[in-house]
């Protein structure tokens, strides 16, 4: 493989877990506003961005520790199939719940699926 594959990869994994946790975080601001009434003072709208991105930040821990735990869940109940020396991940499981963040965490993880 090309040299830099991996960080590559493991680059545009990083990016797709923070641009969701932006998201989320948009969201909810956004909630927020929508509830509380507004005077658009400048501490309110310093609040509402501390807000916006104490949540970004308190998310992406959380996501990161979701895409871990599903990750952990699919190997101890045999939803990734392993071969080779050291073992690489050649298979995930159409049955595997929550599927799409076990390969968020493959792309984060680059080598085990082999991507040096």
């Amino acid at each position: 493989m090309k040299k830099g594959v991996a960080v590559r990869t493991k680059l545009q994994a990083e990016v797709i877990v923070a641009l969701i946790a932006i998201l989320v975080a948009e969201l909810l601001t956004m909630l927020v506003m929508s509830i509380i009434p507004r005077s658009y003072s400048p501490l309110e709208l310093a609040s509402l961005a501390a807000f916006g991105l104490v949540t970004a930040v308190l998310f992406l821990v959380w996501f990161r520790a979701d895409i871990e735990r599903a990750y952990m869940y699919a190997v101890e109940h045999e939803y990734l199939k392993f071969a080779g020396q050291p073992p690489r991940i050649v298979a995930i499981l159409d049955s595997c719940p929550r599927r799409w963040m076990v390969m968020l965490h493959i792309r984060m993880h680059p080598t085990l699926v082999g991507v040096e």
